[in-house]
This record gives structure tokens, sequence and C-alpha cells, in this order.
């Protein structure tokens, strides 16, 4: 067996090592999201839940920040606080199962009202 670098994800174990200044970044980055859930009040603004995975819901994407998911990077997730603490009338927290509703009821809304218009489009 090779040697293994004990820097890179450790996909077989689920862990990640990080290096100091991803360490610092780490650390910054919970102690603002955590900040910023508390300030949104902590829990679930449609089911009230109260848990850790509470999540921000983008009401609308402001263009000097593009748009980032889950799996950006650290540094650009960091920055999206950024985003929430500069417009926070544009965000709300919602838990894990909330957040997943309402993404999965925004795409088909999306993909009905390009049907419908294409119906109406052909139809007048």
């Amino acid at each position: 067996m090779g040697k293994h670098n004990h820097n890179n994800r450790h996909r077989y174990r689920g862990e990640r090592r990080f290096s100091p200044e991803e360490t610092r970044l780490w650390e910054l980055y919970q102690a603002k999201r955590t900040q910023l859930i508390q300030r949104f009040g902590s829990r679930c603004c449609v089911c009230n839940r109260t848990n850790d995975k509470l999540e921000f819901h983008h009401m609308r994407h402001h263009e000097e920040y593009g748009k980032y998911g889950k799996s950006a990077p650290l540094w650009r997730r960091y920055q999206a606080l950024g985003e929430i603490e500069k417009y926070p009338n544009d965000f709300v927290l919602l838990c894990y199962g909330c957040h997943q509703t309402i993404t999965w009821l925004r795409e088909l809304v999306e993909e009905e009202r390009f049907r419908l218009h294409a119906i109406v489009t052909a139809t007048f």
C-alpha cells in the first residue's frame, strides 16, 4: 500500500484535516454563523423548530455575491455570511426539512411557469 497524504480528505472515514489557516477560517465561519442564527431568532420561520440544522434561505440573490451552495469552498461560504449581514431582509432562517420543501416547490413552480407560458404563447 502507498503512502497516504494526511492533509487530504479521508473519504472512507468521512474526516477532513484542516490546515491552520483553514482551521482559523472554520472557527470564524462557525462563530459568525452562530451569531447570525441568533440574530434571526434561532428557529425555523415556518415550523418554529430549533435544532442544529438551521439554514439561511435566499429570498433574493445579489449580483455582487453570485451563487453558491453547500459544496462551495469554506471561504465562499464565509463570504455568504457577509451577504446575510448586509441584506438581512432578503433571507429567512429555515430548518433543513422546510428549506428542502421550499426549494422543491420553487423548482416545481418554475417548471410549471415555463409550461404555462409555452401553452399561452402557442394559443395566442
